[in-house]
């Protein structure tokens, strides 16, 4: 996954993309919608007509049924007519993994970082699963 910082900020979002399905997470208290010439101008870089956009917000959500938010981007710019919030089900499983292998190197490193006893980390570390 790749890092994008905001313009004039310290939020940043996760992007990754596999065929015409893209991954973006966002990182940070600022919204992707308050920047979407960053997103544009990311997803203009991977050269589809149309591509398949989700957004993962777990990190500002926390995992729930109302984690993912699908958007078509054509023509330059997201259809909002086709926006709608999906479950884990509906998400392509190449994305779905590439969620998942995030999550769990960041949520390991999060538990490092904690007062936690090395037994509670690893205990913990064991039971780390997402989507």
């Amino acid at each position: 996954m790749k890092e994008i910082f905001y313009k004039k900020s310290i939020s940043s979002f996760l992007f990754d993309y596999n065929d015409n399905d893209v991954i973006i997470i966002p990182r940070g208290a600022e919204s992707p919608f308050e920047h979407l010439d960053v997103i544009y101008q990311t997803l203009n870089n991977i050269n589809r007509t149309i591509l398949n956009v989700y957004f993962d917000f777990c990190l500002i959500n926390g995992i729930s049924s109302e984690r993912f938010i699908k958007m078509q981007y054509k023509n330059q710019k997201f259809s909002i007519k086709d926006k709608e919030i999906v479950t884990e089900k509906d998400i392509p499983q190449p994305i779905k993994e590439k969620c998942n292998s995030y999550y769990k190197v960041y949520s390991k490193k999060m538990i490092d970082k904690t007062f936690l006893t090395d037994i509670e980390k690893v205990l913990l570390k064991e039971c780390i699963s997402f989507a």
